[in-house]
């Protein structure tokens, strides 16, 4: 006894509908208020200041009234040394009886004595220029902006239907 098989082909039915989802809007107006940020700026430049007074004047190169009172020390300096002189001379005539002869001393060093040179080597300037630094200042002042947002809120309908299987 062969062994035999049959078969019959089953017939499934399978209906769907797919679900859906609606969503309504009406556009709402974007509205905002923005103040900008601020940033200000204020400077002062440094200063570099270089006084040469001292230099020049070493060099000969005075104002007028520098000069001046320099030129009235010097003479006040020669007069009292000239003063100085002539009471020495004086004392010394004065003492003419202790001996030697103050007459042609004193003659020999008024002509010749008084005017001995000297020579001296150096440069000018010796001393240094004063330089000065004012160090300069930044201020920055920061005015933070502001955003105001005033877009209004607008609701949004939902429309769903479920997806659907149906078996036949």
């Amino acid at each position: 006894m062969p062994l035999r098989i049959q078969t019959t082909p089953a017939l499934l039915g399978v209906q769907t509908t797919q679900g859906k989802m609606e969503i309504q809007t009406t556009e709402a107006p974007f509205t905002l208020d923005i103040q900008k940020p601020q940033l200000q700026m204020t400077t002062r430049a440094p200063e570099l200041r270089i006084d040469q007074t001292e230099p020049f004047a070493e060099a000969g190169l005075k104002k007028p009234l520098r000069l001046t009172r320099d030129e009235v020390q010097r003479a006040k300096r020669l007069h009292l040394e000239g003063v100085a002189q002539i009471a020495q001379q004086g004392r010394q005539l004065a003492n003419i009886q202790n001996g030697g002869n103050p007459i042609a001393s004193q003659a020999e060093e008024n002509a010749f004595g008084q005017f001995t040179q000297s020579f001296q080597y150096g440069t000018i300037p010796t001393s240094r220029p004063r330089i000065d630094l004012i160090r300069g200042e930044v201020d920055i002042q920061l005015v933070k902006g502001k955003v105001n947002n005033r877009t209004p809120k607008k609701e949004a309908r939902t429309t769903y239907t479920p997806s659907k299987v149906e078996y036949m």
